[in-house]
């Protein structure tokens, strides 16, 4: 499941690059010859940025890591300590 995730994801984010790369061209070739178009360019390419934000906060674990981070944070450690405590008096 966690592979399956992590391909659909990649292959989300890879989808991104070619406009990407296109837009930078074009803005490059544009920088002092259209200001109105190179600004629409510019807005596009704050809005696939967005997008490439956005997906690569997109979970590939079939559960929440944090929740698991939390349970051993309030649970697991002070039982370690606890039994740690224990073990050495």
């Amino acid at each position: 499941f966690y592979r399956v995730l992590k391909k659909e994801k990649n292959d989300y984010l890879s989808r991104l690059n070619p406009p990407v790369v296109e837009l930078e061209r074009k803005i490059l070739h544009l920088q002092a010859e259209e200001p109105a178009e190179l600004k629409e360019h510019l807005e596009h390419l704050g809005l696939l940025g967005d997008l490439h934000r956005v997906g690569r906060r997109i979970p590939v674990w079939p559960f929440d890591t944090n929740t698991i981070k939390s349970f051993a944070a309030t649970i697991v450690m002070p039982g370690g300590l606890f039994f740690l405590q224990w073990f050495f008096s």
